[in-house]
């Protein structure tokens, strides 16, 4: 049964009852399963959600790591060997502080990818990393501008939008109302099934199952600190806050 995913919904959610499905136990130790969870699972680039999970016994277990498998969300913590009662209640609440820092920079690589394409239009966003000590972008293609003048130019930029801010909104497209917005997609997309889009103030949308911030007035900064190239493709190392 796949997991329910709340953050997708709401993503301002911090806290939710789930109903418990199974527990299992695996080499890297045991996790819980539930009918739905608002722990965004490691992937797509971005870190995972930590925080909690307790039931109405008053217990309470640290949640340290979530991923995501055959359409499961597996909540790992360090749970004692503990087999709480199938079907039971429970409360899952991650911690805001995290969760903010992983959607600012998730929101800020989005942020660099839409800035570079517009002063390099031969550059294809194809990987994001949004980890905060070690964020990149790597692009598809490359520049013969001075990578010193580049960095200038799109910091200003960067600088420039955030200040006047713009809206980050979601938004369910089929794959053809995507491809109608974006012809050139990098990416290998499902044509079965809705995908999820983000979309920053009026650029075109990206697909995206991430967390984000409702606003990039809400980043401090986002600052392009590298640009390496290499067999064809180029790579923008950022930092945010």
């Amino acid at each position: 049964m796949p997991t329910k995913l709340r953050y997708l919904d709401d993503v301002q959610l911090h806290q939710i009852k789930a109903k418990l499905l199974r527990v299992e136990s695996t080499d890297q130790g045991q996790f819980y399963v539930f009918d739905r969870t608002i722990f965004y699972p490691q992937g797509g680039g971005q870190r995972c959600d930590i925080g909690t999970i307790s039931n109405n016994e008053g217990q309470i277990f640290d949640i340290t790591y979530t991923g995501f498998h055959d359409g499961e969300v597996h909540h790992f913590g360090n749970f004692d060997q503990h087999l709480p009662e199938p079907e039971s209640e429970w409360k899952l609440k991650i911690d805001p502080e995290t969760r903010l820092l992983n959607s600012k920079g998730h929101t800020a690589g989005h942020l660099v990818h839409l800035v570079m394409e517009e002063l390099e239009t031969n550059l294809r966003a194809t990987k994001g990393h949004h980890f905060p000590k070690d964020a990149y972008i790597r692009f598809e293609g490359i520049t013969d501008t001075d990578r010193v003048e580049l960095i200038e130019k799109a910091n200003e930029n960067l600088k420039k939008y955030i200040s006047g801010g713009m809206p980050v909104t979601s938004r369910i497209l089929t794959l053809d109302q995507l491809k109608s917005k974006v012809p050139n997609i990098p990416f290998d997309l499902p044509e079965d099934k809705p995908l999820r889009t983000i979309t920053i103030g009026d650029y075109p949308p990206v697909p995206c199952g991430g967390t984000h911030i409702d606003d990039i007035s809400q980043l401090k900064t986002t600052t392009i600190t590298k640009i390496k190239q290499k067999k064809g493709n180029t790579v923008v190392a950022y930092t945010f806050s």
